[in-house]
């Protein structure tokens, strides 16, 4: 896709973090996407360290709308959006709030417009917890142990599981208080099949699965940044 044809394309990033590119909607509800609007403001707070390391380190990129999308649904009329994208953002969610995102997703965009829905695999999780589960009932520390910091060597047979199983992924045990105010734990994940299901809901037609950058989506090597996910693209 060339350069004129991007510009003539109305595409959003929602949850866009730091991926947030120029030209696009990008929505996002974390304290870094509000204070990057206010560099001054922002440099002030990191001079008098009161701002935290996640926002002192990462620079998020200006023209961040500051957007709860629970509450206020998505920016935009009926048919007026090209291209959603979404990555990681909605096992931050209830099921019943993604349905609502996506039926959100299928109202703006236009017709033939597509949602592209990156997000955590379930199934793969499921093969990893199976494979430690496993491990630690049979008392095999030494897949336990598979490629893990020096530090976490000493631990009990439990807590290493503990480890490989994410269980602080779900919680945000390891998360300050403060920020617990600001990010959602996580509250559902999906594999490929509940994915699409949940998009066929809303109201999508034509649901593919795709790989990394597998898409005609514009700048999709400069916005998509995680791998080891599921890959769903939608249209209306």
């Amino acid at each position: 896709m060339n350069q004129s044809e991007t510009e003539n394309k109305v595409l959003m990033n929602i949850g866009c973090g730091a991926s947030a590119r120029p030209g696009w909607i990008n929505l996002d509800k974390s304290l870094n996407g509000w204070i990057s609007n206010y560099p001054k403001f922002k440099q002030t707070l990191k001079s008098l360290r009161l701002v935290p390391p996640s926002v002192r380190d990462i620079d998020f990129p200006k023209g961040i709308r500051y957007w709860d999308v629970h509450k206020r649904g998505l920016p935009g009329a009926d048919n007026s959006v090209d291209w959603i994208f979404n990555s990681h953002f909605i096992p931050c969610m209830t099921r019943g709030q993604t349905l609502a995102l996506f039926r959100e997703s299928y109202r703006v965009l236009k017709p033939g417009g597509r949602t592209r829905v990156v997000t955590a695999d379930l199934g793969r999780m499921a093969r990893s917890w199976q494979k430690y589960s496993t491990a630690y009932l049979e008392a095999d520390r030494a897949t336990l142990l598979e490629g893990v910091p020096p530090e976490m060597e000493n631990l009990a047979n439990g807590d290493l599981l503990n480890q490989r199983l994410g269980l602080h992924w779900f919680s945000r045990s390891g998360m300050p208080r403060w920020r617990r105010f600001f990010d959602y734990p996580i509250q559902y994940v999906y594999d490929e099949g509940s994915l699409i299901q949940i998009l066929e809901e809303a109201g999508f037609g034509k649901i593919e699965a795709k790989t990394m950058y597998e898409s005609e989506m514009p700048e999709i090597k400069q916005i998509e940044t995680r791998k080891d996910s599921i890959y769903i693209e939608a249209e209306k």
